[in-house]
This record gives C-alpha cells, sequence and structure tokens, in this order.
C-alpha cells in the first residue's frame, strides 16, 4: 500500500474510525483487523455459506467429511489443490474471499489494471507473491473451520467490539481481533488498547 501511495492514515481510519494508534507502525493492526473479519465472516456455517440451509448441528458423517477435508489440505499446497480441484468449494471460498479482501481500486493501485481481479474472478489464481500468500492464508482458515466443524461442539467466534472493557481471561493486548471457542475451551481475542 505504501509503494502504491496510498494514504495509510485515511485507509486505517476508514476500517477503525477514532483510533488514537501508539506508533504509526501500529496502523497495519487496522488493516489486520479488516482481512481477519472478512476470511472469519459466516465461519461458523458450512463452507462460510450464509446462502446455505439453515445451519443444524452437525451429523457424525458430516463431522467425518469436515475432517477428511482437514487431512486432505494438509500435505497439498494451496495452489496445487486449486489447479487439481478448481471447482471445490475451497477453490469457491478463495475466490469469494479474495474479492473482498481486495478492492478493485486497490487492485489497480497495486498493479495499474484490473486484470488480477478479472483473473481471480475467472477461477484462476495468477503467480503473484500477493496470490501466493492470500492462497496459504486461506488455506489456514479454511482447515481452521473444517477443524472447527469436525468437532460434536459447536465453534464460535468471539468478538471484541469496540469500546468494551479489558479482560484478561478473554483477551490479550497486541494492539483488534477476535477469538474462537470450542465447547468449554476460548482461545484469546488479541486486541489493540487504543488511546481513544
Amino acid at each position: 500500500m505504501k509503494l502504491a501511495g496510498w494514504d495509510l492514515s485515511m485507509a486505517a481510519n476508514s476500517i477503525q474510525p477514532g483510533v488514537v494508534y501508539y506508533k504509526q507502525d501500529h496502523k497495519c493492526f487496522a488493516f489486520e483487523h479488516f482481512v481477519s473479519n472478512v476470511m472469519f465472516e459466516a465461519f461458523h456455517l458450512p463452507h462460510f455459506s450464509t446462502d446455505s440451509r439453515s445451519f443444524k448441528k452437525q451429523s457424525k458423517t458430516e463431522r467425518e467429511t469436515f475432517f477428511e477435508r482437514l487431512t486432505e489440505l494438509k500435505s497439498m499446497k494451496a495452489r496445487d489443490y486449486l489447479n487439481a480441484r478448481p471447482k471445490s468449494r475451497f477453490a469457491r471460498f478463495c475466490r469469494a474471499k479474495f474479492l473482498q479482501v481486495i478492492h478493485p481500486k486497490m487492485g489497480e493501485a497495486f498493479f495499474g489494471h484490473t486484470h488480477l481481479r478479472n483473473q481471480v474472478s475467472a477461477g484462476v489464481f495468477p503467480e503473484t507473491s500477493l496470490c501466493s500468500g492470500f492462497l496459504e492464508m486461506a488455506k489456514r482458515v479454511w482447515r481452521l473451520h473444517c477443524l472447527a466443524l469436525s468437532f460434536e461442539h459447536e465453534a464460535e467466534i468471539f468478538r471484541v467490539q469496540k469500546g468494551c472493557r479489558f479482560s484478561e481471561v478473554y483477551m490479550k493486548s497486541v494492539h483488534g481481533g477476535s477469538g474462537v471457542s470450542v465447547g468449554n475451551s476460548l482461545v484469546q481475542c488479541e486486541v489493540y488498547l487504543s488511546g481513544s
């Protein structure tokens, strides 16, 4: 974003208005917050699909299927998996999330054109560092999703709203984010403690 000449303060403020950052470099946490929200949206639904039938508790067979998907992707690179299964649910997930995370103006600012976005829309992830990094992140989120849905206990995202009081039980200060709970276990939420 710096190399493309973006105003990082304005971009960070559009994501999280009114945050006072202790250091200029801390604006990266606003971008992490945005990407995290997009990537984990509808995490608790099968295949992240908000347009599917109403969510019901997974049957044992469905849980086993999610566990198989988790292990199937474990030893493969995300790009190799997409090349082998371009119409898979994982491929659809990657396309949808990439198009949400990388705004058209951002892609144009980074590359000077919208070819990358058009290729991803058509199901092709070009050999760029942006796409490679995104696909590896998407693979980790997808595998976590499959793992969560392979448990009998429902996994859910624990989010901290802006302005909440800090709790050492549920949060740890890393300078926003979200946590994950499965049954009675909780992964602490990373939060940015702002001066505002």
